[in-house]
Order: C-alpha cells, then structure tokens, then sequence
C-alpha cells in the first residue's frame, strides 16, 4: 500500500507539545498547519505550528507561528480541541484557513465562532458574517443548563455550537460540516458556509430523518469531490461506536449512500489520497493542477484493478487504540446499486506509527508520489507528539476499465460532484475514450480509481486544449475577448471574476482601468463544430429559450400601438444585427419596454432577457452613433442589479459612460449621468471606482446653466451627490468649482406654483443641487459667501415633498404624503441621515476644503 516514515523534526526548532483533539490542514506546498488539541491533564492549547517537510523525504522543521490577533471586542482566541481547520486557496500558493467550533474541556465551554486566518500576513480575524447569521454567545456548561433546550437546527441563523465534528472544503469557496457533539449531545446536521456570501446555510434541514446518518462525534470525514463529503464511524448518541459509510452530495443536498461496515471506529481520521495538490507560495498552479493528474491515477493493485485512494487511520474500535490503516474501495453489484467495501492494508517500512486516537492528518499530494502525514495523538499512555508519512507511490500507466465504467462514473458524479460532460466511444481498438475538459480530468481520473472489477478494457483520456477557459479550465461556451491584454475568456467566468471588484486580468494580472469585451463569434463556431465532429454536447444558445423570450414579452407588445409594435425577440434580433442604426433603434424600443418593466411586477423571464442582452448594449454604448450611445446608457440605467452584477456592470461601462457626457449630443449626456448616477448608488465602493474613471470633471460641465437640455442638471446634480460620499469626490467636485455651480442651481428664480414641464425641472434643480451641497459638507464660512443661501434653506430643498416638485404646494418642507413622512422617520432610525443633513456612513478623515 505504502511505505511509512518517521518525519525526523530539526533538533535546533522547536516542538509541539503532545496533544489529541488538534486540528490540521495542508496550506499548500509541503505545509502544514496544526491548531490547539488538549492533553490528558487536561490542558488546552492555543498554539498554531507551522510543519514544513523538507524535499528530499527525509525530515522537516517546526515553526511557532504568532497571529496577529484583530478579533473583535479585543477578544483573544481561548483555547481548544476538536475544531476543525478548512484551508482555501486565494491565489500566489496563500490562502485563508479557517476555524470553526470546538470545545475547552477545562473552562468546559462549546465555541460556535468561525475566524479565519491569513496564510499571507498570519492575521487573524472574525468572519463578518452576514445579518442573518449573528454569532453565538460561547457558552459555558452552567450557562447551557440555564439555556434548556437547544433549538432545532432548522431554526438556527448558524450552526449551533460544537465540536468533534467533520469539516471539509466545499467547491474552494465554502466550507461543508457535518455533525459533532453538541449542547445536547451528537448532532447529525450539515451545514454550508459560502465564502461569497458570508452566510452559513443548513443542507440538511428538509431530509427526513430515515435518509440521514445519525448523530455522532468523533467521526472520520474526507473531501472526495468539491462537493461530496465522507463520512465513516464516530460515536453515537449512547456512547455506542458506528460503523458505518455516508457520502453527502452538497450540491444536490441529500446523502446519496448510507452502508454498515465490519469496522466500529471513533477519533480516527479519513483521507483522501488523490486530493489535489495546492500550489506553495509563489508556485506555478497550472504545475500544481498537472501534478494533481498524475497523483489522482495511482493505487494499481496486484489484479490490475484499480484500488481506492480513500484511506482511514487509527482510532478507538471499542476495545483498543489501533494503529492499522483501512482502505476504501467502492464496488457496483448492478446498475442501480454502489456499494462500498473496507479492508486493511499493510503498510511497509523498518518502523511504523505506535497506535493512536484524536490525532491529526492531512494530505500532501505530488506528481511522484503522495503523501498522508500523521501528527500527535492519544495512546493509553501518553500524549503523541511525533509526526509521521506514510508515502504512496504514483502509476501514471493506463488504467482497465469495467464495462460499466462510463454508468459508474455519471452515478458517482452526478450525485456527488456534479455530472461530468464527457462521452465514451468504443474506438477500432475498443478503447474507451472520454472527452473532457481540464477541469475535468482530475476529477475523472480520481473517480476511475474507485472501481474494484475490470474487463480488460483500457481507457484513454483526451484533454480538450484549444477551447479552454484560463480561469475554470472547462470548455468555453461564449468566447470573449479582454481588449486590454488580448486575452481569451468564456464570458461567464469573466463576468464572475468582475463581479467580485477585481480590475485586473486573470491571466497577465494586468490591472485595467478600462474593460472592453468583444464577443467571438467566429471562435465559438470552431468549438461548436469542434463539439459536433466528436459527437459531444451542443453548446448552449446564447439567448434565453423562445418561451421565456415569449413570456417576458407578454404584455410589452401590447404597450406598443395595440400589438403592432415589434416583437421581443425581433427586437433582441435587431440589438446583435450588423447594422448600427438598426441596433440603436432596437435599444431605444428596449429602453421604453424596460421603464414599462419597472411600472409592472417582477417577472423572472425578464431577468434572464436582460442579462441576455448586457454585452451587447454595452458594446452599443461604446461603439454606436451618438443617438444609439445614448439610448444604450438609459437602457442599462434601467437595470436593477444586485451588488455583484453592478461591480461588473461598472467595470464595462463605466468608462464609455464618462466619454459619453462629453459627447454633443444632450440626449447622450443626460443619459450617460443617469446611468452613473444608479451606479454610484449601488454599492459603497462604487463611488471611489467612478471617480477615478473620471466621472466627475464630465458632470460638473453639465451644471452650467447655459446647457441648453435642461435635464442634463438635475441628473448630473443626482449623481454627483452620490459621488460625494468618497472624500476624493468631494475634492475633485471643490477643485472643479462644484461649488459654484451648485449655488447657480439653487438660486434660480422660484417658478410659480402649478409650472409648466421646464419649471418642473427647475425644481429638481433645487433639489439635486441642495442635496450635493449638502453632501460637499460645507463649512459655515463657504454657506456665508453667498447671503442668499443658509444650512436650513438646502436642507428644506433636499429633503422637499414630492407635491412641491409637482407645483401642488408653494413650500419645499410641505405637503409631504404619509409615505414620505414614514419613510424619512425611518432614515433617521436607521442612522443614515442626522438632523443636520449630513450622512452618517462617512468615517474617514475629511480633507480640507479646496478650490
């Protein structure tokens, strides 16, 4: 099976102490991290140590590593055993490692946190999470029985406390856990935490209660997909020992096998040995990723039958510590039907680990051969603090098959980590050939080693090169080109990587200012017929289906003259024509249907139509005629996108937007300050990313009153006010002589009551205006230069009735409707305007004023 050896530790570092219960993850390299654990005194630990195994197999050195601790409230992070470390990369061989749960046997607390440590700087913080899932209170044991009973999981905002339990990374972005001991005793819930979303979210909480595990502590667990997790053994809620084998599929949020074994175990650990590799600091990750190919193929047994990578190691099996280490071997008996079988191994070397439970142990994959280490423990006599490899060589030979190989294969993924694309062909050879991505062969080849039978077919795996997507290594399904850098990227996984803020290319780590794609079309043809020739899938279409195209329209056609309007779908034919007038004339149609939109109720067809068409209305914004520019901005001002998709949208169309208000066309100017005006309310970073676009100098020169379009003032006013919550905004508008031209636009002339539609703009002047200069935060020396103005006047302006706006009463501080009178109180609750006028969410240094 492998050859076990005894790391030799550096004799001048130094050590940790022996201790069960601790925790331990691989970092990427040959690094590993060891966290807290307690000894039988008992004493708990703090402590975090840093192992690195040397190249050569021979040794390693210990490093104490001290966090820089910022938890809140000048917490400091109390001792503990049995929690769980979850490593996930970040990028340039660093990453985040996060703690969750675990217990103090002295001070007889459960903990509930989850805090997150830095591979790069070492500085240890909280996980903000999200509102709905505020921390738990750690709890002593005289506080838990004062508690009574512990809600449901269901009902929890996050996992309740706990530790003993089995975590695992889910998908490189979120952390899966299942079980554990908790308040009550063993818990069988499974929990999500996503990394993008800051949230923790219960999996388990619809199962019925004959399709779960039951609860346990101390159980074994190991990744084997990005979202399936294994679990073996624990022990129950009687104190009895389990023996048996769950796999949970997170994606599909059920558990997809549930087996007795003839192994009873608890405090031991599972691995996985065809784990992928995770690339050191500074290393090469397409390295790393072709190092996982090789490493995911070994295990070949005598038979040539492929053996499993699913290793269990040491524990308590009801009688004594143990030190043997059990293999994982998954078998079909028919086509419905997967079975799993354990068995020991034998481990080779001059000497083996003594017995031991409640140690740690990681995995440390590599092109030639890959490595389980173990560290520390707990044995009858004393407290472990040895570490030790057992190293498994890697067979990069082809592979046989079973003839069910390809049934197997969609059952295992498909329930576990996903269906994978591929097909199989019987070739003149009768090989089977899969066809996948290069996101898939890891995947494959770690699958293909869990088949026990063969019928003496071998297998080959074909990588699709040409049409890979640099950030997911999948198959590109809508080329794009980054103009910036000339990169090639499937727009999706583009589109996702700007939606997290990131202005830099994936692939050069180029930053850009500007992101300009350019959809190819020609490229995605040559993958079509590519697809086509080796009778793969057919790629997606690139609008939504003709029913949802159909039920979005409902109602729209209608709207135009009675139903003899064009249709929706000509309309989205007309956006992507060769002809830039028709294009323009298309987006003005879209830009009316998408107000009606807003006046209607929420339907979900719309959303997908929408995101349909962004690219192209904002290449219709760079490159139209100035009509067709202006109408694509009032069309993408009508977009209601969430934080993620707005980060986006203004990594695409911000810039053009800016170029757009000096354009002469007034009707483009208008609609370009719109559009940065929904931008810079979307988000808190999306001033500071607006104003270095330029945004501002283009507004200001929209304020002049000798602007001929009137509605050009109040936009520009509109979203100047909003640039002016960053401190750099509020400069840039005072050295453009914002100020003054602010001012202008507050001292017109009052227009008559019941106006006319230009004196109604006048109005919105005001208002716009006030509430900039409002947000400049004037001082009481720049309010007395101009007697006509005070503090009390521009709050009366900003915070007018919409019947003054409307010319139904004279006064701006009058005639508010009850709506706007509950919703001003219920600004002021939040905190979000004080009664001065200035925003409260400003806490950065104010500049001194200039200009």
């Amino acid at each position: 099976m492998g050859t076990w050896q005894q790391v030799q530790t550096d004799t001048n570092s130094e050590v940790p102490a022996g201790r069960g219960g601790a925790a331990c993850v691989a970092i990427g390299g040959r690094r590993l991290l060891l966290f807290g654990g307690a000894n039988r005194t008992p004493l708990s630990f703090n402590d975090w140590w840093l192992l690195e195994l040397t190249g050569d197999c021979s040794g390693g050195h210990w490093t104490k590593i001290s966090p820089v601790v910022k938890l809140t409230k000048k917490r400091k992070l109390l001792p503990r055993s049995g929690a769980s470390l979850t490593y996930i990369p970040a990028g340039n061989g660093f990453g985040r490692v996060y703690i969750f749960g675990g217990q103090d046997p002295v001070a007889g607390a459960i903990f509930a946190d989850l805090l997150c440590l830095d591979t790069s700087s070492w500085e240890l913080t909280d996980v903000a999470l999200a509102p709905e899932g505020a921390p738990l209170p750690e709890l002593s044991k005289q506080q838990q029985r004062q508690q009574g009973q512990e809600p449901p999981a269901q009902q929890l905002q996050r996992p309740p406390a706990r530790h003993s339990h089995v975590a695992g990374a889910y998908e490189q972005s979120g952390i899966l856990v299942f079980g554990g001991a908790g308040l009550r005793g063993p818990l069988n819930d499974v929990w999500l935490f996503q990394e993008a979303t800051a949230t923790w979210r219960c999996l388990s909480a619809a199962l019925p209660a004959d399709e779960c595990p039951e609860g346990r502590e101390m159980a074994a667990g190991t990744m084997i997909s990005e979202a399936g997790l294994l679990v073996h053994g624990g022990r129950g809620a009687d104190g009895a020992l389990l023996h048996d084998i769950a796999i949970f599929d997170g994606r599909a949020a059920r558990w997809v096998l549930i087996q007795a074994t003839k192994f009873p175990r608890c405090a031991h650990t599972a691995c996985n040995a065809a784990a992928a590799p995770l690339p050191a600091p500074g290393g090469d990750a397409q390295a790393a990723a072709a190092a996982n190919g090789a490493a995911a193929a070994h295990g070949g047994t005598a038979g040539g039958s492929p053996a499993s990578n699913m290793l269990l190691y040491g524990g308590f099996d009801g009688t004594a510590v143990v030190g043997d280490v059990l293999q994982l071997t998954f078998l079909r008996s028919c086509r419905d039907e997967l079975l799993a079988e354990l068995r020991p191994v034998t481990g080779t070397g001059s000497k083996v680990p003594p017995p031991r439970f409640a140690h740690a142990s990681a995995v440390l994959p590599g092109p030639q051969a890959t490595e389980v280490v173990v560290l520390g423990g707990v044995n009858e006599t004393q407290d472990l603090s040895d570490a030790w490899r057992l190293v498994i060589g890697v067979t990069a030979t082809t592979v046989d098959l079973p003839a069910l190989v390809n049934d197997t294969l969609l059952h295992l993924f498909g329930s576990i980590g996903g269906a994978i694309p591929l097909e199989v062909q019987d070739a003149p050879s009768k090989e089977a050939i899969f066809w996948v991505d290069k996101r898939d062969e890891a995947k494959l080849r770690a699958a293909l080693t869990l088949v026990s039978s063969h019928d003496g077919r071998p297998l080959r795996l074909e990588v699709i090169e040409e049409f890979c997507d640099p950030i997911t290594l999948g198959c590109m399904q809508d080329p794009v080109l980054l103009c910036g850098t000339g990169q090639v990227y499937c727009s999706t996984s583009l589109r996702s990587w700007l939606a997290t803020g990131s202005r830099t290319c994936p692939r050069t780590n180029l930053e850009l200012r500007d992101v300009e794609l350019v959809r190819l079309p020609s490229v995605r043809g040559r993958i079509a017929a590519w697809r086509a020739q080796h009778s793969l899938p057919l790629l997606p279409a690139l609008d939504p289906p003709p029913d949802v195209v159909q039920a979005a329209g409902q109602g729209q056609e209608e709207g135009e003259g009675q139903g003899q309007g064009p249709s929706l779908a000509s309309l989205l034919a007309d956006l992507r024509s060769g002809d830039v007038y028709k294009r323009g004339v298309a987006a003005g149609r879209i830009n009316n249907m998408l107000i009606e939109w807003g006046r209607q109720p929420h339907r979900a067809e719309r959303a997908q139509v929408m995101e349909a068409m962004l690219l192209d209305l904002v290449w219709l914004l760079r490159q139209g005629n100035p009509y067709g520019s202006g109408v694509a901005a009032a069309a993408l001002a009508q977009y209601d996108h969430p934080a993620c998709s707005t980060a986006f949208l203004a990594a695409v169309a911000a810039c053009p937007a800016v170029a757009l208000l000096w354009s002469p066309h007034s009707y483009g100017q208008h609609s370009a300050a719109r559009l940065l005006a929904q931008l810079a309310r979307a988000t808190p970073s999306m001033p500071e990313v607006l104003v270095e676009a330029g945004a501002v100098r283009g507004l200001l020169q929209q304020l002049d009153l000798r602007v001929p379009f009137q509605y050009n003032r109040c936009s520009a006013a509109a979203a100047l006010a909003a640039l002016c919550k960053h401190a750099e905004g509020r400069q840039e508008v005072r050295r453009g002589g914002g100020i003054r031209l602010l001012k202008e636009l507050v001292l017109q002339a009052e227009p008559a009551q019941e106006p006319d539609r230009g004196e109604h703009l006048l109005r919105f002047d005001k208002r716009d205006a006030s509430t900039c200069l409002l947000a400049l935060r004037l001082t009481a020396d720049e309010v007395a230069q101009t007697p006509s103005i005070d503090l009390q006047q521009l709050r009366s302006y900003s915070h007018c009735s919409r019947a003054w706006l409307l010319g139904q009463v004279s006064a701006p501080a009058t005639g508010y409707s009850a709506e706007e009178v509950t919703a001003g109180l219920q600004l002021r609750a939040a905190g979000e305007v004080e009664e001065d006028g200035w925003d409260t969410d400003e806490a950065e240094e104010e500049p001194q004023p200039g200009g």
